[in-house]
């Protein structure tokens, strides 16, 4: 098999109203570039009750409907952070053993406050325990000190990354990968197909304002890890599954223009390697 399956799609799925004034994927829609010689679908999720950092239910079913129709080898772009529990939903899609890459600046593997609800702030625990083909999650970016406080079950099967290591080590970012894999059962999941999940709140405050508490990577080393990841999945032939992006900042004007760039980095950085 080829390296990328991902089809050149876009869904871009719309809870907040974030993406409704001045967005990324509008200002391209009318050009000549490549870059957005894609499928761009726009999912229009506001009226669905039950989402905002908790899904239930009811929201989940309306939700796997919707995006039912659309692949999950594309690249999703899914609100604030807020919704990145969408992840999830998508990865739970997946129907065969696959390695999990996140970006973030919190571990998202917190216990739900109440009951077994799916949360922005659990989706990776949910993920470990309801997802039979995760078999690999590289975790990306949160402090030493949250990663402590995850269960210790969890950190066995999690090889992190702290921001500081992204600083001294981006352009080996795939030694860090091998170097890093010291868990044995783990170690035949280091060639598996790869989901990528990007939470933008890993960047600085000076990069972009998000809702929730933020890392402090710029742009550029974000962009460089993400590159040096998909060229080493390139050269060792393992395929990328899908990508999504969370982390939108508020729709005000004045952050929406840092956001819209962002994200066409981002899209330009994954785009550039598919076929």
């Amino acid at each position: 098999m080829g390296f990328i399956s991902m089809q050149c799609d876009v869904v871009v799925m719309n809870f907040s109203g974030v993406y409704e004034k001045g967005c990324f994927y509008k200002k391209q829609l009318n050009t000549d570039s490549d870059l957005y010689k894609s499928h761009i679908v726009r999912l229009d999720c506001k009226d669905i009750d039950g989402t905002n950092c908790y899904c239930d239910d009811a929201a989940k079913t309306v939700i796997l409907s919707r995006i039912s129709p659309y692949t999950d080898s594309a690249i999703h772009f899914i609100d604030s952070g807020n919704y990145h529990y969408l992840s999830r939903l998508w990865i739970e899609r997946i129907k065969e053993p696959f390695q999990l890459i996140v970006f973030d600046h919190h571990t998202d593997m917190q216990p739900p406050a109440f009951g077994d609800i799916l949360s922005c702030g659990g989706w990776i625990l949910d993920a470990f325990d309801g997802v039979p083909d995760l078999k690999r999650l590289v975790l990306i970016g949160p402090s030493e000190e949250d990663f402590r406080d995850v269960e210790e079950r969890l950190q066995k099967n999690t090889i992190y990354i702290s921001e500081n290591k992204i600083y001294e080590s981006a352009d080996r970012i795939e030694n860090m990968f091998t170097e890093g894999d010291t868990n044995e059962t783990n170690s035949g999941a280091l060639t598996l197909p790869i989901y990528i999940s990007i939470d933008k709140d890993i960047l600085s405050k000076d990069e972009l304002q998000t809702n929730w508490s933020q890392g402090s990577l710029s742009t550029d080393q974000l962009i460089l890890c993400l590159t040096h990841i998909l060229d080493y999945a390139k050269e060792q032939s393992i395929r990328i599954l899908g990508i999504d992006i969370c982390g939108e900042s508020a729709p005000e004007e004045q952050y929406q223009e840092a956001s819209d760039e962002i994200n066409m980095r981002i899209f330009s950085a994954c785009k550039r390697i598919m076929i």
